[in-house]
């Protein structure tokens, strides 16, 4: 008499209603797979005012110098004509030109 293995595996379990608890939340409410729970991320912190100046300064602009087209940052136009009018004689470029220094560091 041959015995059929089938018969003494041990019954499947029926899969039972999902229970619903601590650290079980309700199946609709669950995310999906491959979705964040934050989709829009973490919001960007605003810039401080230093922080703008300083990224407004380093842009660069083109400028003709000698004839000849470049592109240089704000901060050395800002600077480049500052010096200039100080030589011309501006009493007001020449007294700015150390605090520009103090400040800007250049």
């Amino acid at each position: 008499m041959a015995i059929d293995d089938g018969d003494m595996l041990p019954p499947k379990p029926q899969k039972t209603a999902y229970t619903v608890g601590y650290r079980k939340p309700p199946k609709h409410s669950q995310f999906t797979k491959g979705q964040s729970g934050n989709p829009k991320g973490r919001p960007k912190v605003a810039k401080s005012f230093a922080t703008e100046f300083h990224d407004e300064l380093s842009t660069r602009i083109p400028v003709t110098e000698n004839g000849k087209p470049k592109k240089i940052s704000r901060r050395k136009a800002v600077t480049k004509q500052l010096i200039n009018r100080a030589a011309a004689g501006d009493l007001k470029a020449i007294w700015s030109a150390p605090l520009g220094m103090d400040r800007w560091g250049t």
